[in-house]
This record gives structure tokens, C-alpha cells and sequence, in this order.
């Protein structure tokens, strides 16, 4: 059991911390309010607007747009 925690920890987490604070470093300096762009979020689903799914994603377009306040 302990070698196989040793084995997984070297070949799958090291390697995917590294991938994810390598992503991670440095910082985005057009993060300014001058600098803000607009984004287009397409999100697609395959049922209609009044399954759960659809009802989830019109939320959360409605709250995006409450809490982005035409940023």
C-alpha cells in the first residue's frame, strides 16, 4: 500500500501540481478596470429551456449580467 501511495504521488499529483502552478504563475496585468474586455460565454445543452438544465443556465445568465453590472 505505501508503495503504491509513493508511486501515485510521484507520477500523477507531482506532475499535476506542477502543470497547475506553472499555469498559475505571473500576473495578468490588463486585469484593470481600463482593460476589461467583453467575453462571450457559449454554453450548449441538448434539451429545451424548460428542462432543469436549461432553467439552470438562464439563472446563471441572470446572474451574471446582475453581478457583471455592464462591466
Amino acid at each position: 500500500m505505501n508503495k503504491l501511495f509513493k508511486r501515485l504521488a510521484v507520477g500523477v499529483l507531482l506532475p499535476s501540481v506542477l502543470l497547475l502552478s506553472a499555469c498559475g504563475s505571473g500576473q495578468n496585468e490588463s486585469a484593470t478596470a481600463d482593460g476589461i474586455q467583453e467575453r462571450t460565454i457559449k454554453a450548449g445543452i441538448g434539451n429545451s429551456k424548460m428542462h432543469p438544465q436549461g432553467q439552470g443556465m438562464e439563472k446563471f445568465k441572470e446572474l451574471l449580467e446582475e453581478k457583471a453590472a455592464g462591466k
